[in-house]
């Protein structure tokens, strides 16, 4: 066996004749495995068993579990096949091919922000506290009020949905009068008077067949066309 301990106050167990495992650091321990290394300026680190892992300095307080990690930053986990910590206060699951599989049979509390840099797939219910916002671009987002959805693209409150009502476009301009208020109005859409056939986005067209059960109201005169 070629298992060092050469820190003060360390514990090396474990490796081969062909193999070395150190716990070089200042109350280190190296526990089983082969090839495994604390360095000397790496103090109160831990490795527990695997195969090719290191502790480098500046890993103080780290820990790994697994084959081929490495840790060089403090207070770091590492835990599965060939994950590179350089960052302190990270703790990572998995291997470097990102084909692991971490499985959390319980609840998981995130007390701040997670990044998924791939799909995220939910079988049960997403609750959401206030929106859902595109990376990037902050200004575009799904929010959540107490019955109400609001869909928001750039500084535009697209569309707002309530209890009882639909609004489209509404309060697009300050300046002219906004009907989406009126106590009997359900659905509103708004737009641009004369704008049909112009490059004024304002016409609202129905690509099919239009009915109405009930009354049609507003000005004295229509135009069709």
């Amino acid at each position: 066996s070629k298992t060092v301990a050469s820190g003060n106050r360390s514990l090396a167990i474990g490796s081969t004749s062909t193999g070395t495992n150190t716990a070089g650091g200042l109350s280190s321990v190296v526990l089983g495995g082969e090839d495994c290394q604390i360095a000397s300026a790496a103090s109160y680190g831990a490795i527990l068993g695997g195969l090719n892992n290191e502790i480098t300095a500046g890993g103080e307080y780290g820990v790994i579990m697994g084959e081929q990690n490495t840790v060089s930053a403090a207070r770091s986990v590492a835990i599965g096949k060939g994950l590179i910590i350089p960052v302190a206060n990270t703790i990572a699951l998995g291997n470097n091919e990102n084909t692991a599989t971490v499985v959390a049979s319980g609840s998981l509390k995130v007390n701040a922000d997670a990044t998924f840099r791939t799909d995220v797939a939910i079988t049960g219910s997403l609750d959401v506290a206030e929106y859902i916002r595109h990376i990037g671009d902050d200004d575009t987002a799904i929010y959540f009020f107490n019955d109400k959805i609001r869909l928001q693209v750039g500084t535009k409150k697209n569309i707002k949905v309530n209890t009882d009502a639909v609004l489209i476009l509404s309060g697009g301009n300050s300046a002219a009068a906004f009907q989406g208020d009126g106590n009997d109005v359900a659905f509103y859409v708004s737009g641009s008077t004369s704008s049909q056939g112009t490059t004024t986005r304002g016409t609202s067209l129905f690509g099919g067949d239009v009915h109405i059960s009930g009354a049609l109201s507003g000005p004295t005169t229509y135009s069709l066309g």
